[in-house]
């Protein structure tokens, strides 16, 4: 006599699976993308942040292309809904980052996040966390749909919320030196954005931090329109600066 499978039964089930579909994945990887090293982040037993998420490191969540573009993704895998970041190995420090998108992210669905983002483990200075992310953060009445932040976020004059417009390619740039961070966005080669904060006591120093980028999904919410994301980083350059 077959069993009858319960949407509980059938719940745990896919639970299961998913947790063995992730312990027989590779552990987690490296990737070449723009002449650095980049470690492909995954949670092998357990949902982390940001969101909090299950980040998936496999070649279907995470990969370059022939063109040498990152693609990073949301996706629906067995079952389990995941999202996808990646870290530079490298510390790099003061200098000017450039990150070139190649996907339209002006519509992005608003349960996600799309985010470049400096970050140490460790909890002095906020984390030295310095952010570029593109999200609506689950309000779709909300016009704008960018935002440029020193960290905390909830601190007046820490962050500065505008619109991306509908483009084919985009270019955000971040300049740290000490004392300041002044950032920049242009859309199909026209300027869109730009903001600064040059409270020196609000700005981080580099310490340990590294570059992450990612791709997740807003305190653990599925996408709100049912599908996955596929988002395309063309390219990330630094030019070093002393101070």
């Amino acid at each position: 006599m077959q069993s009858k499978l319960t949407p509980k039964r059938t719940a745990v089930l896919l639970a299961i699976g998913f947790v063995m579909w992730l312990s027989q994945a590779a552990s987690a990887r490296d990737i070449q993308f723009s002449g650095y090293t980049w470690e492909v982040k995954e949670s092998p037993e357990t949902v982390i942040g940001p969101g909090p998420n299950w980040f998936a490191s496999n070649d279907k969540s995470v990969f370059v292309d022939k063109d040498g573009a990152l693609h990073l993704t949301v996706s629906r895998q067995n079952g389990v809904w995941t999202s996808s970041e990646v870290i530079l190995k490298q510390q790099l420090g003061y200098g000017k980052y450039t990150f070139e998108l190649g996907s339209d992210v002006s519509n992005l669905d608003t349960s996600l996040v799309l985010g470049f983002f400096t970050w140490s483990e460790l909890p002095a200075q906020q984390h030295r966390e310095l952010d570029v992310e593109f999200s609506r953060w689950s309000q779709p009445q909300d016009p704008t749909n960018a935002q440029f932040v020193v960290q905390p976020y909830d601190v007046a004059d820490n962050r500065q919320r505008w619109t991306l417009p509908a483009a084919a390619t985009s270019v955000h740039t971040m300049k740290w030196a000490k004392g300041t961070a002044s950032f920049e966005s242009f859309a199909d080669g026209k300027p869109v954005a730009s903001w600064s904060q040059n409270s020196s006591d609000k700005i981080p120093q580099p310490g340990d931090s590294r570059i992450h980028l990612n791709l997740w999904q807003f305190r653990g919410q599925a996408p709100a329109l049912g599908v996955g994301a596929e988002i395309v980083i063309k390219k990330f350059s630094f030019s070093p600066s002393d101070s």
